[in-house]
C-alpha cells in the first residue's frame, strides 16, 4: 500500500509512484460524487486491476497485473482516478497515468484508458461541460435579458490561489489582457509573471482597455479567488451614467477542481437598444469576445502552468506568495 496519506482533499502521496506523468484528463459530470465514484470503482473492479491504494469515495489508485517492477518493489506504472464536487451538484473525475516507460504501459490496453473510453464514461455519467452556459454567475441579474451572451472556459493545472493574482493585474498600462498585445495593448506584451504592485484592486476601480487610459471597464464585484466582474460603470451608478445606451459584464469565475486544479470560466452579457446600427456592433461583439476571449484563456494557461511546472508561485522570485 501506497502511504502516508495527505490532506484531504489532495491525492493520496505517490512517492512510491512513477514521477512521469504521461496522462492527465479532467471532466465535469452532471451525476453527483457519490454515484459517479461508484461507477469508478465499479468499472475498476471488472477489469480484475490491482489496487494500490483506496480513499473511499473520494480517490483509487490502481495498476495493471505484473506491472510492478521485477523485485516486486513498486509499481511501473500506475493510474489516479477522483471524484470531487463541482458545487453545482455534479462532480468533476480526473484521471492521472504515470509510468516509467510510456511505451510500455499495459494500463492503456485496459477498458478505462482504452481510446474513447473516456467520452463513454462521460455519456454514461451525463456530460457537463454544457452546463457552464446556464450556471448563474454574479450581476447576470443587472442584464436581465440580454442581446449577447457567451460563456467560454479552460481548465488550468493550478489552484484558484495561483490563478487569481493573474486576473488581478488585468489593463492596458498594467499586466496586459493576455490575447493579441498589438491590438489591445499598444504593442506591449502581457506580462509572464505576477506583478505585486497590481493586486489591488477595489469595486469603482477602472481598468484600462486602451494606451491612453481613459476608456475601460469598471470593477462592478470581486470576491477574492472566486469571481471578478468587470463592465459597464453605468451598471453601478446609472445616474452618474443615465445616457449611456449599451451595457456589459464580463465575469471571470474561479471553480476549484480538487485541490490542484481550477477551471476558469469567462461570460460576457451585453444589451442594447434595438437598431441596425447596434446589430452590427452586436455581430463585431461576438465575433471579438469569441476570437480575443478563447486566445486569453489559453494564454493565460500557458503562463500559469508553465511557471508551476518550474515550482514557482507566480511571484517574482524572494516575494511571499500571494
Amino acid at each position: 500500500m501506497i502511504s502516508p496519506r495527505t490532506q484531504p482533499g489532495s491525492f493520496i502521496a505517490t512517492s512510491e509512484l512513477p514521477a512521469r506523468r504521461i496522462d492527465l484528463q479532467r471532466m465535469r459530470v452532471r451525476t453527483g460524487p457519490e454515484l459517479s465514484w461508484r461507477e469508478l470503482r465499479r468499472l475498476v473492479s471488472g477489469e480484475g486491476l490491482e489496487i494500490l491504494d483506496e480513499l473511499p469515495g473520494t480517490e483509487l489508485v490502481f495498476t495493471a497485473r505484473g506491472a510492478r517492477g521485477a523485485r516486486g518493489d513498486g509499481a511501473r506504472e500506475a493510474c489516479r482516478m477522483r471524484v470531487d464536487p463541482d458545487g453545482w451538484g455534479g462532480a468533476w473525475i480526473t484521471r492521472e497515468l504515470r509510468a516509467v516507460d510510456p511505451k510500455g504501459a499495459r494500463l492503456r490496453k485496459t477498458g478505462l484508458l482504452r481510446p474513447g473510453a473516456w467520452r463513454n464514461l462521460s455519456v454514461r455519467l451525463g456530460e457537463g461541460a454544457s452546463i457552464e452556459e446556464t450556471l448563474p454567475f454574479p450581476m447576470d441579474e443587472r442584464i436581465a435579458s440580454p442581446r449577447v451572451r457567451r460563456t467560454l472556459s479552460t481548465t488550468i493545472e493550478a489552484p484558484p490561489s495561483r490563478v487569481w493574482p493573474w486576473l488581478m493585474q488585468m489593463g492596458c498600462r498594467r499586466g496586459g489582457w493576455y490575447t493579441y498585445d498589438r491590438l489591445d495593448n499598444g504593442g506591449v506584451p502581457s506580462a509572464d509573471e505576477v506583478i505585486p504592485g497590481l493586486q489591488q484592486l477595489r469595486v469603482g476601480d477602472l481598468i484600462p482597455w486602451k494606451p491612453d487610459g481613459r476608456d475601460g471597464y469598471t470593477v462592478l464585484a470581486l470576491a477574492e479567488e472566486e469571481f471578478l466582474v468587470l463592465g459597464s460603470a453605468s451598471l453601478l451608478d446609472p445616474f452618474r451614467h443615465p445616457d449611456s445606451l449599451y451595457v456589459d459584464t464580463w465575469t471571470f469565475m474561479l471553480e476549484p477542481i480538487g485541490a490542484e486544479a481550477t477551471r476558469l470560466m469567462t461570460r460576457i452579457r451585453a444589451d442594447y437598444p434595438p437598431g441596425w446600427q447596434m446589430s452590427v456592433l452586436s455581430s463585431w461583439l461576438r465575433f471579438v469576445h469569441g476570437v480575443m476571449g478563447r486566445a486569453q484563456l489559453r494564454h493565460l494557461k500557458r503562463r500559469i502552468e508553465t511557471r508551476e511546472a518550474r515550482g514557482l508561485t507566480g511571484l517574482r522570485s524572494g516575494l511571499r506568495s500571494v
